[in-house]
């Protein structure tokens, strides 16, 4: 996916101490829930300063949760059914959600019929509809402002994904970016 970040590095010990860190050598492709709360950071100028450090795994995870449970309900209420498996990922640039085992039985019909084309028309349509109630769980569970939000769905496998992108964290005093805290939960 050409929009995830390309190369992420890891905090290592300061210019002025010879103790290795434990996160040396650490250089993942792309960040996970675990990747951030290590305190991974980007490279590029924007990011450079950024650090999710102080945002745990546990919030990380909590905001994940929340995000895939509030997109599967309004998927099980619009559609009747949700997906098998939904998952979200929360990286310092943009969320996205996995829905798999997503299709209607209608819908798998109309795929073995060789109208997945329709069945793809329907789904990106509802998603434009829906959009606004995505953004705002997203947003909600994570205190960030989402500025573009993409859906696409595809049938082998049976997959739909929902990407949020966020605006880039606010500067605070000392000029360094800082996130929002999360919405309280209702």
């Amino acid at each position: 996916m050409g929009c995830l970040p390309a190369r992420m590095t890891c905090k290592t010990r300061p210019p002025d101490t010879e103790e290795p860190s434990e996160y040396d050598g650490i250089s993942p492709l792309f960040p996970s829930v675990t990747a951030l709360s290590m305190g991974f950071t980007r490279r590029e100028p924007e990011w450079e300063e950024f650090s999710v450090a102080s945002t745990t795994s546990t919030d990380l995870k909590s905001q994940s949760t929340a995000i895939s449970n509030g997109i599967g309900s309004l998927h099980r209420e619009h559609y009747g059914r949700g997906a098998d498996r939904i998952r979200t990922t929360i990286h310092p640039e943009l969320a996205v959600t996995v829905l798999e085992d997503c299709f209607t039985p209608v819908e798998k019909t109309m795929v073995s019929e060789g109208a997945f084309e329709k069945v793809r028309e329907t789904r990106i349509m509802f998603q434009d509809w829906m959009g606004p109630k995505f953004i705002e769980i997203v947003e909600r569970a994570t205190g960030r402002k989402v500025r573009s939000f993409f859906s696409q769905v595809g049938h082998d496998p049976d997959v739909a994904i929902e990407v949020f992108l966020f605006e880039p964290p606010q500067a605070s005093p000392d000029g360094k970016p800082t996130l929002p805290e999360p919405a309280a939960k209702l």
